[in-house]
């Protein structure tokens, strides 16, 4: 049975991302209202108006439910990091500690490296990086010469299991 060293599950739960979805959504609805919708002019004809805010209704509320479904999932153990981000990533993922170089914690610049949070690919060879706050993350380097970065607001736990689980600690 492995041996636990480190959890940590974060959501999106900032006050900034629920502005961002009521800005999405009062934009959306402009749109909607004006008679707007992607750049073409609704047909009036072929949607009804409750049919138009029906639909707009329940897309908005799919998107508030991938929302606050998406969460990251962290764990280390004695051989290995387990993620998840789900709804995105279904299946957990593995990091075998046998593939890992070399890991520090580092602060990072979510937009300017990454492009924001969630999963992303970072620019100039940062690798990929699952986040969901803030700016502090484990930094893993694989002998493969990929990278791979978890956000986390815990890391000194995260660092001490990584020592752990790596033998030096």
């Amino acid at each position: 049975m492995k041996k636990i060293y480190f959890e940590e599950e974060q959501r999106f739960s900032q006050i900034w991302d629920w502005i961002f979805l009521i800005l999405i959504f009062f934009l959306a609805s402009e749109l909607i209202v004006g008679g707007i919708l992607i750049g073409e002019n609704i047909d009036k004809s072929s949607f009804s108006d409750e049919t138009i805010v029906l639909i707009f209704t329940a897309v908005f509320c799919a998107v508030v439910w991938f929302f606050l479904k998406m969460k990251l999932k962290v764990k280390v153990t004695d051989e290995g990091i387990s993620y998840k981000f789900s709804p995105i990533i279904f299946k957990e993922k593995y990091i075998s500690k046998d593939i890992i170089e070399r890991y520090e914690i580092r602060k990072y610049r979510p937009i300017l490296d990454y492009g924001g949070y969630g999963i992303k690919v970072g620019t100039n060879n940062r690798g990929k990086a699952f986040n969901v706050k803030g700016n502090i993350g484990m930094q893993l380097y694989l002998k493969d010469g990929k990278k791979v970065l978890f956000g986390t607001q815990r890391p000194d736990s995260f660092k001490y299991a990584m020592d752990k689980m790596m033998g030096r600690a």
